[in-house]
């Protein structure tokens, strides 16, 4: 079936207090399949403020300069299968509602399930992500499965900032960030860092799970000066500055635990990571057999073990003009491959 095309020149917002409940959600799904909602650079696009809501199966695009394609307020919300792309500014986001809302109003437990966002862009380049949930966000927000790319400034932002505060726990797993910083037709773009988990020096504990980001403009996994993120189970190939960042600003302790992460390299060989344990870190957290790090042209574990390139299926990662494919591509041979 073809998708329902629906124009909008004003903001379409669910104001708070317009609420399901556990056992009975409220559900807005396009009867055909899929539904375009396209903005036509007038006004921002969603806003969903009510709590428990369930939203599948919809594009959301071409937002004005600088307002998000969706912004999620409310909490316990689940939206799947959404698009956002050409925004003008990032494509999904989780943040408050209001600037009076205080840390027990701020959006939680919301589920973004098998979402893709991607071509958002601002003017100057400078805050559209894929995905974010940063500010102003609760515990409990999870990514699982979504693909973030060719966006303007980061796959994925989890911005904490000193008035504000710390943000709540965020998860991102079985998720692809690529080619952030870019058009996709090449043009030289934003920040472009693929899995940004922090900011300020704030802790968050934030976690990376089974995730893969790759020819990002800037870094794969960043800490952002985030002083504990976890990264499990995941990748970090080719990207413009280091695969993977793990450093702190101002804070005097950092406790990264990371377990399971392969970095490689058949560019930029000689771009090393960005580690910077610091006071009490226990760097066995961060250094063992299960982690290879690219490091003077080569990627090893601890032990010694070097990554060759017959541990891979393929070295050809794919970008936007293969898109299609990419909910079933597979990187290894054995068993890091992705699930």
């Amino acid at each position: 079936m073809h998708p329902e095309l629906t124009t909008l020149a004003v903001q379409s917002k669910v104001e708070r207090g317009i609420d399901g409940t556990p056992s009975k959600p409220i559900k807005m799904a396009a009867p055909n399949g899929r539904a375009i909602f396209d903005f036509g650079g007038k006004c921002a696009g969603f806003i969903f403020a009510g709590d428990y809501w369930y939203i599948s199966g919809i594009d959301c695009t071409k937002s004005a300069n600088a307002q998000k394609g969706i912004q999620v307020s409310g909490s316990h919300m689940t939206l799947e299968d959404i698009r956002t792309y050409e925004n003008g500014n990032t494509g999904i986001q989780v943040s408050r509602y209001l600037t009076t809302d205080g840390f027990d109003e701020w959006p939680s437990y919301d589920l973004i399930l098998n979402c893709t966002s991607y071509s958002n862009a601002d003017l100057g380049y400078e805050d559209a992500d894929g995905f974010a949930a940063k500010l102003t966000c609760g515990e409990g927000i999870v990514f699982d499965g979504c693909i973030s790319y060719n966006n303007a400034d980061d796959g994925w932002d989890l911005f904490a900032k000193v008035e504000s505060g710390p943000i709540g726990k965020v998860t991102i797993r079985n998720s692809v960030a690529f080619a952030n910083g870019y058009g996709v037709d090449g043009t030289n773009e934003g920040n472009g860092n693929g899995f940004k988990m922090g900011g300020s020096s704030i802790q968050g504990a934030h976690r990376l799970i089974n995730s893969v980001a790759w020819g990002n403009k800037a870094k794969g996994i960043d800490s952002n000066s985030g002083p504990d993120i976890q990264v499990y189970n995941s990748m970090s190939f080719n990207n413009g500055s280091n695969n993977v960042a793990l450093y702190t600003n101002d804070t005097a302790n950092t406790d990264y635990y990371v377990e399971g992460v392969l970095s490689y390299r058949t560019t930029g060989k000689s771009t090393n990571e960005n580690i910077k344990p610091k006071g009490t870190q226990d760097t066995s957290k961060i250094y063992g057999k299960d982690n290879f790090y690219w490091m003077d042209g080569e990627s090893a574990n601890s032990e010694g073990l070097k990554v060759t390139d017959d541990w891979f299926v393929s070295l050809d990662a794919p970008y936007a003009k293969r898109i299609r494919s990419l909910r079933s591509c597979s990187f290894l041979k054995n068993s890091r491959r992705l699930h």
